[in-house]
């Protein structure tokens, strides 16, 4: 991957059906998850970056192109946002 070209990890079957600005909050959303010297994200933060990121695919912006092939819903309820045991 080039420096700054996010394209080559984008899925191939959205095509150019995806906003690059949500494509970019997932992956900075994944390098907090890899930077152990700060500290990594709880899931309760992963999961909201990620639902941000897919309002941002849903919002009426335009897009690259119309809609992607498919759509990945996040489950936010608050069983799943809760504290868990440790």
């Amino acid at each position: 991957m080039q420096v700054g070209d996010i394209t080559d990890v984008i899925d191939k079957s959205f095509g150019s059906n995806y906003k690059i600005n949500s494509i970019w909050r997932v992956i900075e959303t994944a390098m907090k998850c890899v930077n152990f010297s700060e500290g990594r994200p709880t899931m309760r933060i992963v999961l909201q970056e990620l639902h941000d990121a897919m309002e941002v695919e849903r919002s009426q912006s335009p897009k690259r192109s119309h809609h992607a092939p498919s759509e990945v819903e996040l489950s936010t309820s608050s069983s799943l946002l809760g504290p868990l045991a440790r």
